[in-house]
């Protein structure tokens, strides 16, 4: 999946002065005093050019990047807490990359806003409290809610149960109410073994609409990802819209209805993935559409 691009770099940091001293200009060394983090994201800052250039984002662009599997973004103002729920208790037992940014409403929990965690998994107690699983990166816990580590919510059974331990390692549990309800969105990497991988590269939208009849010839998993060049990786690219408006949909063949919902890529969304993990689709013939409603502004 993706291709391996090589980006030669020194072991010099620039820093700056701040605080109590002088510090990596960005990340820090970790806690342990590795200094892998800051090296890797300075060849990140030389592949887009500089450091201001991976200021800020969304945790999906990392993952894309990063791992050039298919990603799945999921907006919390577009789905119900239900559907939420459904969808993240099957990644409770996987190892996908996940992340997922804090907070869209005020709260007084000690959750850090503009800050972006990763998601472990979503669980269900005995008592049959729903629980999200989240680490902060910056392995240290400021979480004080429902709960939290040292809570009266927690007993030794449900301790073990969860398999968790109070230490102040990053790790947590919420609600999933307070979950849903606090954080922005939830973007999972889909890094696990393909059949088969076919790429449709320099895919030129000189029409409105493209059409590709897939063939599935047994059940299987089925992902079909769509991804626009991003401004901040190409940004001397001629053509590079800024501010895509893109529609896919996976049908089954005969059918209207798409199976996974509408696929959208637009403002900062500059990818799309259609397919679900552990949704197996039954053998048949399906269509894939994509639909470039900037066409007729001259975005082809």
């Amino acid at each position: 999946m993706g291709k391996w691009i090589p980006i030669n770099i020194d072991d010099q940091l620039p820093v700056m002065e701040w605080g109590r001293g002088w510090h990596t200009f960005a990340t820090s060394r970790s806690r342990l005093g590795a200094w892998w983090v800051p090296l890797f994201e300075k060849a990140f800052a030389k592949y887009n050019q500089n450091y201001e250039r991976i200021e800020a984002g969304l945790g999906y662009e990392g993952l894309k990047v990063l791992t050039g599997a298919p990603v799945k973004f999921y907006r919390f103002e577009k789905i119900t807490e239900a559907h939420a729920w459904e969808r993240f208790t099957g990644y409770h037992d996987v190892e996908f990359p996940m992340t997922t940014p804090c907070c869209r409403a005020n709260q007084n929990l000690g959750l850090v806003s503009g800050h972006a965690y990763t998601f472990l998994g979503a669980i269900q107690l005995s008592n049959g409290q729903k629980l999200a699983h989240v680490r902060n990166p910056w392995a240290v816990e400021q979480y004080k809610g429902p709960y939290s580590d040292n809570s009266k919510e927690w007993t030794p059974a449900l301790l073990k149960e969860a398999g968790h331990k109070f230490a102040n390692d990053g790790k947590f549990f919420v609600p999933f109410d307070l979950y849903f309800k606090y954080f922005y969105y939830l973007s999972v990497a889909y890094t696990q073994p393909y059949a088969q991988v076919t790429p449709f590269d320099n895919v030129n939208m000189i029409t409105k609409q493209i059409n590709y009849k897939l063939v599935v010839p047994t059940a299987q998993e089925l992902f079909v990802t769509t991804e626009t060049a991003n401004p901040r990786n190409y940004p001397r690219l001629r053509g590079c819209v800024t501010n895509p408006f893109i529609n896919t949909y996976l049908m089954k063949e005969g059918q209207r209805s798409p199976i996974f919902g509408i696929g959208i890529v637009m403002n900062s969304l500059f990818h799309d993935t259609q397919g679900q993990h552990r949704h197996v689709l039954p053998a048949g013939t399906y269509n894939f559409m994509v639909i470039n409603w900037g066409y007729d502004k001259g975005q082809k």
